[in-house]
């Protein structure tokens, strides 16, 4: 079956370096205050594309708040919101 894909008209097959880049979905940055008034942010990929995506970014931001002690807030920005 494998040979059937590959054999198709218009497939291109990776190697490992593309096989490495591809993130899916869309990007959110992720931003907390911390207790002692420190601010962090990172980037994430793989979200959900759409307001779906921010929705789970917001449910990432609601555990961190409720679940770590250093977390005192949360704020997120992805890509369907339009980051910056």
């Amino acid at each position: 079956m494998l040979q059937n894909i590959l054999n198709s008209e218009g497939v291109t097959v990776l190697n490992k370096k593309q096989q490495g880049s591809i993130n899916g979905g869309q990007t959110c940055k992720i931003t907390v205050k911390l207790s002692n008034g420190q601010w962090a942010s990172k980037e994430f990929d793989g979200f959900s594309e759409g307001a779906a995506g921010s929705s789970q970014a917001n449910a990432v931001c609601a555990n961190q708040v409720s679940t770590n002690e250093l977390v005192d807030r949360c704020f997120y920005d992805c890509s369907y919101d339009g980051i910056g």
